[in-house]
């Protein structure tokens, strides 16, 4: 139980995320962002999967889950915020990508926005160029979420009494330590998918 409740954590500090990267991501959108296809890479037996990938950033345990290795995939973010030298925020808005990087260890030296060894906790994916492995993309809808995803559900159903922010449909599920927690969300508004959310907890809890 601990543990879904820290992963509602990590999901509710990207909640944010999906209004402001959505509008602003529909300001500076120049040419069809379905050209770039960014697929969620997702592994593992069922009830406990694991994202080994978003789009060209490997962030699988044994890949590069860091802000180093997001900056490798996708440049020097548009945005970061750090809250101590061991937090940071980032944002790739042509991406469509926020995430929250953070260590449990010793925190690096210097400011995290400039660290290459914080890992990434939560990541956030809008636009129509992500898609999950299965082929669910940002603008389907929720008839199209259950025929790909027939044992998916809403995220405040599947685990009463645990608070999470309105809207998540659980895609995906992982085992850590015994208990059952989201994997990869979809966020719902008005019957169609506006993003996707990634509990990923990299940094060791």
């Amino acid at each position: 139980m601990r543990t879904i409740g820290l992963v509602a954590i990590l999901v509710a500090t990207s909640t944010a995320a999906v209004a402001g990267t959505a509008s602003a991501a529909a300001g500076v959108a120049t040419r069809d962002p379905r050209a770039t296809t960014r697929v969620i890479g997702v592994t593992g037996p069922a009830g406990d999967r694991d994202v080994t990938r978003l789009g060209p950033w490997v962030v699988r345990s044994s890949g590069n889950p860091t802000f180093g290795g997001a900056r490798a995939a996708f440049g020097r973010p548009t945005r970061c915020a750090s809250r101590g030298p061991g937090y940071a925020t980032a944002s790739w808005r042509p991406v469509g990508l926020r995430a929250t990087f953070y260590t449990l260890d010793i925190p690096p030296a210097g400011p995290a926005c400039r660290a290459a060894r914080l890992f990434v906790g939560s990541a956030t994916l809008t636009g129509p160029s992500w898609q999950t492995s299965k082929g669910l993309r940002v603008g389907d809808t929720l008839a199209r979420v259950t025929e790909l995803y027939p044992r998916s559900g809403s995220v405040r159903r599947l685990y009463p009494g645990i608070s999470y922010p309105a809207g998540r449909w659980q895609l995906e599920v992982r085992n850590v330590f015994g208990s059952r927690s989201p994997l990869l969300l979809a966020v719902m508004r008005s019957g169609r998918v506006v993003a996707f959310e990634v509990a990923l907890g990299r940094g060791g809890e």
